[in-house]
């Protein structure tokens, strides 16, 4: 009983790979670069994913997207093995069921990871006062509270476009880890109420720009020697 329960185990794993490789031989290869292939299958299975996270995203733009992430798991597996061994040993241990995603979401993964090491390298480094004033002016509603009493009374709401010190005393609040931000208006110190929504509203402003500006990296990385 117990020999032909196991017959009847590898049987159906050796079908259910058969009936896989079967599906992915057959299927479309929609796009073709450079000895990089994506078929049809990578390409919805790109899309679906997106999608599950409410990100919307067009046929051509995935396929460009894709291109560029088989490339570069192509350059880290020649150049940087151990780097990637580490990476994908960590999504293993804080990702439930890692192992279980089809390879290209898990190249995805990987993908992030490298553009967020890139991200956190240019906060830590370079982020400087211009980036920051840059990425406060791209937000629409640039109001908010001022406090005598550490943000327990609100005195009013004020805009501060433009205003350098409040650009600083942001910068000052992401680089340097403080708690408050107090500004000078009139030779008065005001306390800025900046509350979680708001906070949040800068750092992903922020980290758009940071994104935007790291690219260059990304390219230089992929497509570089």
């Amino acid at each position: 009983m117990i020999i032909f329960i196991k017959i009847f185990y590898f049987i159906n794993k050796f079908l259910l790979i058969t009936l896989l490789s079967i599906n992915y031989s057959h299927a479309d290869i929609v796009f073709e670069k450079n000895d990089i292939l994506i078929t049809s299958i990578e390409l919805e299975i790109y899309i679906d994913f997106l999608n599950q996270k409410n990100i919307d995203i067009n046929r051509n733009k995935a396929k460009k997207n894709i291109y560029l992430i088989k490339r570069a798991i192509n350059k880290l597996e020649k150049g940087n093995p151990n780097w990637l061994y580490q990476v994908n040993d960590n999504l293993i241990k804080n990702i439930d069921s890692y192992e279980q995603y089809p390879n290209i979401i898990k190249h995805l993964f990987i993908f992030d990871t490298l553009k967020n090491e890139l991200i956190n390298e240019y906060y830590f480094n370079e982020l400087s006062i211009d980036d920051v004033s840059q990425a406060l002016s791209s937000i629409e509603n640039n109001l908010y509270p001022i406090s005598e009493n550490g943000c327990f009374t609100i005195v009013k709401t004020i805009s501060f476009k433009d205003n350098y010190k409040f650009i600083e005393g942001v910068y000052d609040l992401l680089k340097l880890k403080k708690d408050t931000l107090t500004i000078d208006i009139n030779n008065k110190k005001y306390d800025v109420c900046l509350d979680d929504i708001n906070q949040k509203k800068i750092e992903g402003n922020i980290y758009q720009l940071i994104t935007e500006k790291i690219q260059y990296k990304i390219d230089d990385f992929v497509y570089g020697k």
